[in-house]
């Protein structure tokens, strides 16, 4: 494979590095002698004699006094059997009343574990009806006889805030005699929806210990991280758990190919995929035709009736092909698949070997292709190769004490259940007694007894109008109004879109991508938030919004303590700030070339959100350097496209304040800043500022080992993809003096041309 590919279409040295993965041998661990008949004969069902090491590793501390348990294992390495064993004994006998409750972050991940559990279920005794998904596709005529008979309830996070917790007493059976808490994909479970997860399942250990008395433990699934222990000790709130990661799953040899191609411009992910789409689609119609309706998008912005169609398309073997974003990274099983096509970094080391991990099941060898874009972070890694294989996987990371998401979450809790600010701060922690003014505020919270001052501690009681607070919380995003895009021939909805990414995708004149079609959006509804658009297939241009972005620091540090490490920087600071993003203009691209046809000035509402931000000031001795604005608006490129190479986020999860590109902006460029993209902040301020030193150093030997030689840099350096200035005023050369300078006054070390340690 690998040599004909040099011969062939790579013969122009597009390949810059292959690398091969060995296999390992499974390593296999009898049955434990104390499974019961029923477990066996459910496990034989399926075709399973012996376990895995770590299968069995994992049961028997699941059935060994009941403990909290994470697997972090490969892909394809078995993980389900970790927790479905240890259910199964305690649902199992006849006398046992003990119920469990699995919680997939996707619905199509539960109807996938679901046959599975069927074929093991049926013969172990079980009814028919004692396993059962209940959420949101659930009939409604079916719901009330789950709800009494289920002794296993597969279910989502969604399904547990809006339907299960806040209705509990219909649930009574089942939470007071609940044993098991089974998460699985854990790393998924960070960012937004990992704040609203982790406040969700402090809501269910509440309602469970408070109201029915049950203590469930929890068991865990997730893939390789550098802290699963951490991760998910944070994720639900617990004190221990015991960690299991030696994988004894067999694996096949994995072969790697990094392709550099000449010209590879990665556009926004989203459009991306709609792009690989349309092209491959022209390729099929002229070479086989017949298999040009078997390809298809998916992505997380589609409406839920498309993508459970294309899933059941694909897990049915009707499509045979599929770009896509993280959002199949998930532990599905698609089937036997011999190769992976990675266009541009995921985003992390632990999306990549995820993700290259849906290839090659057991002991079959499988090849992944590595595209790389023309990047800064695509291009180290085209470049030096091995910071990508010998770099361990990051840290998963969760944010609890989410100011914005905790005062949602404590009017979900009291709704449930009235709160008492010192029993429940077991379960929300110290920061909640802050966080209630906020709701109270809102008249969403009063206490029991009106006497009282504000400032005693009390009983607090849901008294917000709402039927039920849950159902006005997203948990998939922290914003809640979204913008609808919609065909106007049929007025059917493709998709929707969060409010504060709206405008760079929609607005009057853009052309929009859906299923690798293109639309016209002719109309933009701003007081009912939708998008009309037509198909227009004959296009001969692309469009691109320029944006400018001004970024407003509030005074107090919201940051973690700093551990003063060797790579720690003395100054950097962390602030809540307000981020208001305006909309210039939107240009026309030719598609067969990519040169500008015509920009055509924009007239949309700006859109402001509070947030939190992480930066360094500048010497006032380094502020006098030549091109000082354009050198600080290249080092923020820079240390924004190395960031995913310290911390478990992608640079769309971060932005910073690029240069006004109609120079109409009275703000200074004065400090190297990096902010959080997510309305109210997902803690990655928190993260950036422990790591700025290290960060700083990082950038500055990203921008000198570049060899371009251009006065404003290149896209392997200081240009970034995100930048609404469309890379206008930049300095190398002034970006290498100021950086220098910050991180001579911090008395860090970095490394010169020569390979020397300098200070």
């Amino acid at each position: 494979m690998f040599s004909h590919l040099e011969q062939g279409l790579g013969k122009h040295g597009q390949i810059k590095h292959f690398e091969e993965i060995p296999g390992r041998e499974a390593s296999f661990r009898p049955l434990p002698p104390r499974l019961s008949p029923p477990t066996r004969d459910a496990l034989g069902a399926i075709g399973v004699t012996k376990l895995y090491s770590h299968q069995a590793e994992a049961i028997d501390h699941a059935l060994a006094g009941g403990k909290h348990v994470v697997v972090s294992t490969s892909t394809s390495s078995g993980k389900s059997l970790c927790y479905n064993v240890p259910v199964l004994e305690s649902i199992s006998p006849p006398a046992s009343t003990s119920c469990a409750l699995y919680l997939f972050p996707t619905k199509a991940l539960a109807q996938d574990q679901l046959k599975t559990l069927l074929e093991m279920t049926n013969n172990s005794g079980l009814n028919s009806g004692d396993v059962a998904i209940y959420d949101g596709d659930t009939p409604m005529k079916d719901r009330a006889k789950i709800r009494g008979g289920a002794r296993l309830l597969i279910t989502n996070p969604d399904m547990l805030h809006v339907s299960i917790l806040p209705c509990h007493s219909q649930f009574a059976r089942i939470l007071s005699n609940l044993e098991h808490v089974v998460i699985d994909e854990a790393h998924s479970y960070k960012g937004a929806f990992g704040c609203h997860t982790a406040l969700i399942l402090r809501r269910l250990k509440r309602v469970c210990a408070e109201i029915y008395g049950s203590h469930p433990k929890f068991i865990f699934c997730t893939a390789t991280l550098a802290n699963p222990r951490e991760h998910v000790m944070e994720l639900a709130g617990l004190d221990d758990v015991e960690l299991v990661h030696n994988d004894g799953s067999p694996c096949g040899s994995k072969l790697f190919l990094l392709w550099n191609p000449s010209v590879a411009r990665a556009k926004e992910r989203r459009k991306l995929c709609e792009m690989v789409l349309a092209r491959t689609r022209e390729i099929l119609e002229e070479t086989s035709p017949e298999l040009a309706d078997t390809i298809c998008v998916y992505r997380g912005g589609y409406v839920a009736e498309d993508r459970r169609k294309i899933e059941a398309d694909l897990f049915g073997g009707k499509l045979r092909g599929v770009a896509s974003t993280n959002a199949l990274e998930l532990g599905i099983d698609v089937g036997n698949i011999d190769a992976t096509l990675h266009l541009g970094f995921p985003g992390s080391i632990a999306s990549f070997w995820q993700q290259a991990g849906r290839a090659g099941r057991r002991s079959k060898q499988s090849i992944a292709v590595y595209v790389g874009f023309e990047g800064a972070l695509d291009q180290y890694f085209m470049n030096f190769p091995q910071n990508l294989f010998g770099k361990p996987v990051e840290h998963c990371q969760v944010d609890s004490q989410n100011q914005k998401v905790l005062g949602q979450h404590l009017v979900c809790a009291a709704f449930e259940k009235p709160l008492c600010t010192e029993c429940d701060e077991r379960y929300f922690g110290s920061g909640m007694k802050s966080v209630m003014l906020n709701p109270k505020e809102k008249g969403c919270l009063s206490l029991a007894n009106n006497n009282e001052p504000e400032q005693c501690s009390g009983v607090w009681k849901y008294a917000g109008h709402d039927k039920s607070p849950s159902r006005a919380v997203s948990i998939r995003a922290i914003e809640h109004d979204r913008y609808k895009v919609i065909d106007s021939r049929g007025y059917r909805v493709l998709e929707e879109i969060e409010e504060s990414r709206a405008f760079f995708q929609v607005y009057e004149g853009a052309v929009y991508m859906h299923q690798g079609c293109s639309y016209l959006v002719e109309r933009l509804d701003l007081s009912s938030k939708t998008a009309y658009c037509r198909v227009a297939d004959h296009l001969k241009y692309y469009t691109k919004v320029r944006d400018h972005t001004e970024i407003n620091v509030h005074e107090g540090d919201i940051s973690l303590p700093d551990p003063r490490s060797a790579s720690s920087s003395k100054t950097a600071q962390a602030n809540s700030c307000k981020v208001t993003t305006e909309w210039v203009s939107f240009d026309r691209i030719w598609k067969s070339n990519h040169l500008l046809s015509d920009s055509i000035k924009l007239d949309l509402p700006p859109y402001s959100f509070d947030t939190q931000a992480a930066w360094v000031s500048i010497l006032d001795s380094v502020r006098a350097a030549v091109g000082f604005q354009a050198g600080v608006h290249a080092a923020s490129h820079a240390l924004l496209s190395i960031v995913p190479l310290h911390m478990m986020c992608s640079t769309s999860d971060l932005g910073t304040q690029c240069a006004d590109p109609q120079e109409t902006s009275k703000t200074t460029l004065d400090r190297i800043l990096l902010y959080d993209k997510h309305p109210g902040g997902i803690g990655l301020a928190s993260q950036v500022k422990l790591l700025f030193g290290k960060l700083l150093v990082a950038a500055l030997q990203l921008i000198s080992t570049c060899s371009c030689t251009s006065f404003d840099g290149c896209p392997n350096c200081i240009h970034s993809f995100s930048c609404g200035a469309y890379n206008k005023n930049l300095d190398k050369a002034a970006a290498v003096f100021i950086l220098k300078g910050v991180i001579e006054n911090e008395g860090l070390f970095y490394c010169g041309k020569d390979g020397s340690q300098q200070r």
